[in-house]
């Protein structure tokens, strides 16, 4: 995803009410974009729960283009039990 387009994907995250929503939105962009760990990074940064960041990451795994860079999602977390919960989801 271009850098402008990623703008135009995070403010529409943004002014999106509901998490349940946002995580939709994420899940329809993910399933006809690609992504840079650093925007899957950016874009859990939208969510407020830690299991939600788990789902925004497991949703875009499959459309990331640099999995060499992956291992920087799990600094994400502050507990290894989400690092473990994603690895989980997508199998790893």
């Amino acid at each position: 995803m271009t850098n402008d387009q990623f703008a135009t994907f995070v403010s529409l995250v943004n002014n999106t009410t509901f998490r349940s929503q946002k995580k939709d939105i994420i899940e329809i962009a993910a399933s006809s974009n690609t992504f840079t760990v650093a925007q899957v990074i950016q874009t859990m940064s939208l969510m407020t729960f830690s299991g939600d960041k788990v789902d925004v990451a497991a949703a875009m795994y499959h459309s990331v283009c640099d999995y060499n860079n992956w291992y920087m999602v799990y600094s994400v977390f502050d507990f290894e039990m989400y690092a473990r919960d994603l690895r989980k989801k997508i199998g790893q």
